[in-house]
Formats: C-alpha cells, sequence, structure tokens
C-alpha cells in the first residue's frame, strides 16, 4: 500500500491569513524540500523573516545551533 500524495494539503490561503509575526528559516543544503517553496511560503505570510542558513540542510538547529539561536533571538527580541 503506498500513501502517495494524497496526504499533502495546499496551505496557501491560510499562510497568507496568518496575522502574527513569523520566522520562517531554511537550510540551502535542504533534501525535504526546496528552499525556494519554503521562501514562496514565506512569502505568503505577511509580516515574515526569512533565513537562509548556508552551512545547513534540514537540521538547522543541530547543524548550525548558535546561529539559529541568535537569529531566533533577535526575532524574538524585535516583537
Amino acid at each position: 500500500m503506498t500513501l502517495g500524495l494524497s496526504f499533502l494539503r495546499d496551505y496557501r490561503e491560510v499562510l497568507r491569513s496568518v496575522d502574527v509575526p513569523a520566522l520562517v528559516c531554511a537550510g540551502a543544503d535542504e533534501k525535504w524540500r526546496s528552499v525556494a517553496s519554503v521562501e514562496h511560503a514565506a512569502e505568503l505570510i505577511p509580516d515574515t523573516r526569512f533565513e537562509l542558513f548556508e552551512e545547513s540542510g534540514h537540521g538547522i538547529t543541530l547543524e548550525e545551533p548558535e546561529r539559529f539561536n541568535q537569529v531566533l533571538r533577535d526575532f524574538v527580541e524585535s516583537l
């Protein structure tokens, strides 16, 4: 039995309706999804900060923990 793509949903309209600031991060060496798709999702959220982690794949919190913590800290302090 295969699931195929039946579990995927289109959340573009939901993202457009987010009404709180958001931080969206992606690793430059992302394998699970494309960086472009993460950037596109970030563009749909009205008040979003996008951060690209050049030395990471999908595990940015493990691969660049110091930078991630600083980016998160800066984002929270900006609220």
